[in-house]
């Protein structure tokens, strides 16, 4: 989070729209992260690699 610079890739490539924007950073929506189906757009796009997808078990 403190690397993201605000620019909204993850926010326009999610398939699953679990982004917002919050305090000049992208924000997980919690209420939609069971949407995730962890295709990974987020984390390759993301020019400072401020995100890193982890799966879950």
């Amino acid at each position: 989070e403190e690397r993201c610079t605000g620019c909204r890739l993850c926010e326009n490539l999610c398939p699953a729209n679990i982004y917002e924007m919050g305090s000049g950073k992208m924000k997980i929506k919690k209420e939609r992260l069971s949407y995730c189906f962890v295709c990974r757009a987020c984390e390759v796009s993301c020019p400072t690699q401020a995100i890193a997808v982890i799966e879950r078990a």
